[in-house]
């Protein structure tokens, strides 16, 4: 006998699909988040550094976000030009393409 959870398999794929929209939620947030901290550290800087010293929880994620994000970036060989590109669009358009 296999060996396997004691959940019906409808379940099981119900869960996964639950589980995949709320990382779909999750990565959209993460977006929005990292826009919106990239558009302050580049624009008020002063403000932004109060801000991180108040939230210090904001701060550590940013700081991890920025090391994954330059990461990522390098993997994806995303130029600085492509990268100014999105971050344009997102302020012409207000949202995420």
């Amino acid at each position: 006998m296999p060996c396997r959870t004691d959940w019906p398999e409808e379940t099981t794929t119900k869960q996964n699909r639950e589980a995949l929209k709320l990382k779909g939620e999750a990565d959209k947030l993460t977006k929005l988040l990292c826009t919106t901290l990239e558009w302050m550290e580049r624009s008020e800087a002063s403000l932004f550094n109060k801000f991180l010293s108040k939230y210090k929880a904001v701060d550590t994620w940013w700081t991890k976000h920025k090391k994954f994000d330059l990461a990522r970036l390098a993997s994806e060989k995303l130029s600085i030009d492509e990268r100014k590109a999105l971050l344009d669009y997102i302020k012409k358009n207000k949202r995420l393409p």
